[in-house]
């Protein structure tokens, strides 16, 4: 479900080191929050974009 809230509403993306991560944005805007596919296949759950990316890309992605 949360896979497909991504691919049909994912409304934001980030590109860090090469990679573009899609992501939902959610919530009032006084307290958004975003949600992104993880590199281990989870989900992550975070309040700014940085986060989720940071945690979507893993840290061997990070480092290059």
């Amino acid at each position: 479900m949360v896979e497909r809230l991504i691919k049909t509403h994912g409304n934001t993306e980030i590109k860090r080191c090469g990679y573009t991560v899609r992501m939902y944005r959610g919530g009032p805007l006084h307290k958004l929050f975003f949600i992104g596919k993880g590199a281990d296949e989870g989900y992550i759950i975070g309040t700014t974009k940085k986060a989720v990316t940071i945690q979507a890309l893993g840290k061997e992605n990070l480092s290059e």
